[in-house]
């Protein structure tokens, strides 16, 4: 016996809309992600300043400039995704471990731009797609319209989130919102220097979209393969997150079915990547932990919007669960279940390199998207209550129901939302007027909601804060992106030409009378800098520096003086090992040192300056600059330290002018007085701890350290190398030392003596005329000379040449891809050569059809292989054991609702026979469209639907389907009448040219292989492609 129809949703409906209305809900997303993308550009992302051509500034992003232009001016030309540089940290392998994809095209539209306008315009991409990318997501995971749309109003509610700014402790203090300003993805951290997490966030939802509609179509695996490349090289921590996805997404569609499918994707994707990845992974272990610490507020972190944010919030994701229980919603449950994974792995990920915090954004996104889900269902429910409504006062009857271009018949809504229909596709192609009103009326909602939420992110705030002229002032987004993109070159105020200004601010002659003084005293500084001799400098940090543009401005010495002059301090923390120790030397030297790596010992001004002038001398340090009367102090009368320079201060701002001093014997190569000793143990990653506790004791500064060397060198335990014996080294003399960006070559006069190399430890650093290197303390490189001329320079290693070789296969194995996609199922992917691929004919009116994404497989998974016929019939469809079939989950509840059903069996077996002559007859007919109300009518509609048929005194005969004779499956019920029957046909031959790209469409396939899941992609010409959203 069968369950009765109520046990079977309406998911499992196959209605089909037609393509105009199809393209019309395209176009309103996209015209409403369009209007909030040029609402947030416009209002606050300054398009007059992203066009003009100033370098951009604040935050991180204020030193991001340099990687795209040495990447375009220095690394492209080798072919690499990577390279050497000595311009931070004693030189360290740039963009080896950093993503590339953002300055890959930064440096193509430099050719195109000036160079500071390609980069500001990058910078703000993330954003601009992310509205986008959301909606395509919601779509390749057949969210139920108009869902689409609130999944781009949960975009934008996510680019302007910055936290909770009413959160106080317990003293009645604001707490710091900084951590939801820098974790990634908003425009806080965009602004603050996170633009490739924001590019990657956005590439990731376009993947995710792409990969459940290759899943679901059985076609286009190239276009996932691809966007998941791009994803890996845009952020690694977004390739984490979006793996995790693709696995609950191909979880929920079959992984049995799906097995071939997403390890083609993802090895192709791998492949694709692996020039940049394979290094990647290969070196891991010379990158600095920063001991990130774990957020441990999870409360105020996993829900950290104002009370009456989150009560909305929290109430449209119970209303999406609601709708995911009651009605089988498979996208509100990928999605709920990614939820759960991200709030647990939030709250027990233990401290490591990987910082909790990390998670948030991927947390906050998905929560919002399941709100959007539920602001759908919310907008759905309401037309249906209001269509109910208007028929039972009204007085109407169903009879726009039975003429919705949707349904053959009359259709009928069980007590738990489910759908009961005519049998057969529908009859019409063109939209019926009811179909208009309803998209007319929920596109309505839509766009009110759209411009409810845009003034609040936006206008509200501006209103609030300052009044009737708000939008002529600025406030916490739009002062940020003021800041940043005016650029270094716009900072303070032109000097005062009155005889009654200041000194500092009084025009002094030949002065420039248009640049801000702030500006002017910063690019002093670059000049000034740049007559010195070649070398690197060590400055002093501080909070004051950020009136230049960031306080990391002078990390820009070597973009600003083309090299001539390195930074000891640059941006990316993690990709180089000699970190921790540069800022144990700046704790030594500076007033107010940053301190940013945790679990380090660390020196102080007043008590180690001497050490660090020795520190300096070991790391090659050629120039000290100096900002605070206190550290200036103690270089004036420190012997190794020799002013060069005196920069007065320009703006009457501190810092108060800088000094310049130089160090003495800082040459980059150096002869050694004692041979280094050897400490066992250690693995690359665990370097860093018995170095940094070497580099700060002071009675073993003269004896290096090393991780290996040639066999007569002793060997001790990590803990133990201050209790090996010192071994003097013979007298050796180094010159002719020439340094190039990736080579260094000089001359000894005693080869067989070790020399120190003062340039940061790599594995891609080779040495001729010499053994080695080998990585010495702190980070540096020792090489024992076997000639007289000895060069060392930065090449590749066997994991540069197998990257190579993989993205060569994955470029072969992407064309193959698209190539064999055209032509029908691919063999490897989709089980073999032995199925038949049927291309569903045309319409015979001439016009196209599309699924219809209000309902049909909108969120269920369809794994039995079907493929639809001309008729509307199922081939290939697997025997039905338990279960209702869908054709007669239809009968039944139209015979309980009073409606003639039709026996679709015989054209069912003839659409058989014409596309599949090898298969078995059908199992099951093709599940028919759903009605004008878009699938919403409640539980009482559906009684009194009952009680009309009850009082007409019309039988009501159940349908009981057989699993034994195909013909049977449909239900045996009272014959359609001759009209019925001939509509129900041509409803069939719309259903077969549906779109396959449709957020709800059918998967269609063809099962003539058990492992087979070949899609049909359409009609001939595939028209319904270029309207794919």
């Amino acid at each position: 016996m069968h369950p009765s129809s109520d046990d079977t949703t309406l998911d499992e409906a196959q209605p089909v809309i037609p393509k105009s209305l199809h393209r019309a809900r395209t176009y309103l997303v996209l015209g409403i992600c369009s209007v909030m993308m040029l609402a947030m550009l416009f209002t606050d992302l300054k398009p007059a300043l992203l066009l003009k051509d100033t370098t951009a500034n604040g935050g991180d992003m204020g030193a991001h400039v340099w990687w795209p232009k040495y990447l375009h001016d220095h690394v492209f030309s080798t072919l690499r995704l990577s390279g050497w540089t000595p311009d931070w940290y004693a030189g360290f392998p740039v963009g080896h471990f950093y993503f590339p994809v953002a300055a890959i095209i930064i440096g193509i539209l430099d050719i195109l731009l000036p160079y500071n306008v390609a980069f500001k315009l990058v910078t703000v991409l993330g954003p601009v797609l992310m509205m986008y990318a959301a909606a395509y997501l919601a779509r390749g995971l057949r969210m139920r319209w108009p869902a689409p749309a609130f999944a781009a109003m949960a975009a934008l509610f996510y680019l302007y989130f910055t936290g909770n700014d009413a959160l106080v402790d317990a003293g009645g203090n604001v707490i710091e919102q900084s951590t939801f300003r820098i974790t990634g993805g908003n425009l806080a951290s965009v602004l603050a220097g996170e633009f490739s997490f924001a590019i990657a966030l956005a590439m990731s939802m376009f993947f995710l979209g792409a990969l459940s509609r290759a899943l679901d179509e059985r076609r286009r695996y190239w276009m996932p393969m691809v966007l998941l490349a791009v994803t890996v090289l845009g952020h690694v921590i977004v390739a984490i997150f979006v793996s995790l996805c693709a696995l609950v997404i191909v979880v929920a569609r079959g992984p049995i079915r799906n097995f071939r499918p997403a390890v083609t994707i993802g090895v192709g994707a791998f492949l694709l990547s692996s020039i940049w990845t394979l290094p990647l992974v290969a070196d891991i272990g010379y990158t600095t932990d920063m001991g990130w610490g774990r957020v441990r507020e999870y409360g105020r972190h996993l829900l950290p919007y104002r009370p009456g944010q989150t009560i909305i919030i929290v109430a449209l994701v119970f209303c999406a669960l609601l709708a995911a229980m009651r009605q089988r919603r498979r996208s509100t449950v990928e999605l709920f279940v990614l939820l759960t994974i991200l709030g647990f792995a939030f709250v027990t990920f233990p401290d490591s390199q990987l910082w909790n915090a990390r998670i948030l954004p991927f947390w906050w996104l998905i929560l919002l998207m399941v709100a959007a889900a539920g602001a759908a269902e919310v907008v759905r429910w309401v037309w249906a209550l209001g269509v109910q409504l208007g028929e039972r006062f009204s007085g109407r009857d169903d009879e726009p129901l039975e003429r919705s271009p949707v349904a053959g018949a009359a259709t009928a809504w069980g007590s738990n939302g489910t759908v009961s229909q005519t049998s057969g596709p529908p009859a019409q192609s063109r939209a019926h007027p009811v179909d208009w009103v309803r998209f007319g009326a929920v596109g309505v909602v839509v766009v009110i909601c759209m411009g409810i939420l845009t003034a609040y992110l936006i206008g509200i705030p501006k209103i609030a804060e300052r009044g009737p002229d708000a939008f002529a002032k600025e406030t916490f987004i739009d002062d940020w992106a003021t800041w940043n993109y005016s650029g270094y070159e716009d900072k303070g105020t032109p000097c005062n030409k009155s005889e009654n200004a200041s000194e500092v601010s009084r025009c002094k002659p030949g002065q420039d009378t248009k640049t801000g003084l702030t500006s002017q005293e910063f690019f002093r500084i670059m000049e000034d800098m740049g007559t010195l001799e070649p070398g690197r400098a060590l400055w002093e940090p501080s909070g004051d520096i950020n009136n230049y543009g960031t306080t990391l401005a002078l990390e820009l010495l070597p973009y600003f003086t083309d090299g001539r002059i390195g930074s000891m301090e640059g941006l990316y923390f993690e990709s180089s090992g000699t970190v921790p120790y540069h800022f144990q030397m700046v704790s030594e030297l500076a007033q107010s040192p940053s301190n940013p790596v945790r679990d380090l010992t660390y020196g102080t001004l007043a008590d180690n300056f001497d050490r660090g002038v020795e520190h300096l001398h070991m790391l090659g340090v050629r120039y000290l600059m100096l900002q605070s009367p206190e550290a200036m102090a103690k270089a004036d009368v420190d012997p190794d330290l020799t002013v060069v320079l005196d920069i007065p201060d320009l703006d009457g701002k501190a810092p108060d002018g800088w000094r310049v001093y130089e160090v003495s014997d800082t040459t980059l190569v150096a002869p050694l007085e004692f041979q280094p000793v050897v400490v066992t143990g250690v693995s690359a990653h665990g370097w860093r701890d018995p170095a940094s506790e070497w580099f700060m004791d002071d009675s073993q500064l003269d004896r290096f350290i090393a991780a290996d060397g040639p066999s007569e060198w002793e060997r001790v335990d990590a803990d133990a190398y201050a209790s090996a014996p010192r071994v003097p080294l013979p007298d050796n003399t180094v010159t002719d030392v020439v340094q190039g960006r990736e080579d260094i070559s000089f001359k000894v006069s005693n080869p067989g003596v070790p020399v120190l190399v003062r340039t940061s430890y790599f594995p891609n650093w080779k040495v001729s005329g010499a053994d080695g290197p080998y990585r010495a303390g702190p980070n540096l490189m020792v090489v024992v000379p076997t000639s007289n001329e000895v060069s060392l320079s930065y090449g590749r290693t066997i994991e540069d040449y197998l990257g190579y070789l993989g993205t060569l296969l994955g470029l072969v194995l992407l064309v193959y891809l698209v190539r064999a996609g055209r032509r029908g199922p691919i063999p490897f992917i989709d089980g073999g050569r032995h199925g038949t691929f049927v291309a569903p004919p045309k319409p015979k009116d001439g016009t196209d059809a599309v699924s219809h994404p209000d309902a049909g497989t909108a969120d269920t998974d369809l794994t039995d292989g079907s493929q639809w016929s001309a008729e509307g019939q199922a081939v290939g469809a697997p025997p039905v054991d338990g279960p209702l079939s869908a054709q007669a989950v239809v009968d039944e509840d139209r015979a309980r609702s009073g409606v003639p059903t039709t026996d679709l069996a015989q054209s069912g077996e003839a659409a058989s026979e014409q596309t599949a002559p090898e298969e078995t007859a059908p199992e099951e007919t093709a599940p028919d469209a759903e009605s004008g109300t878009d699938g919403l009518l409640s539980d009482q509609q559906a009684a009194d639907e009952q009680q009309r048929g009850d009082d007409s005194g019309e039988s009501r005969p159940r349908a009981e389907s057989s699993t034994d004779d195909s013909a049977d499956t449909a239900g045996n019920t009272e014959p359609t009448p001759e009209g019925n029957a001939a509509d129900a046909t041509a409803s069939g031959e719309a259903l077969a040219d549906a779109d396959p790209s449709s957020e709800d469409a059918p998967a269609q396939v063809d099962t003539s292989d058990a492992e087979r899941g070949v899609d049909a992609p359409g009609s001939a010409d595939d028209a319904a492609d270029g309207d794919r959203g």
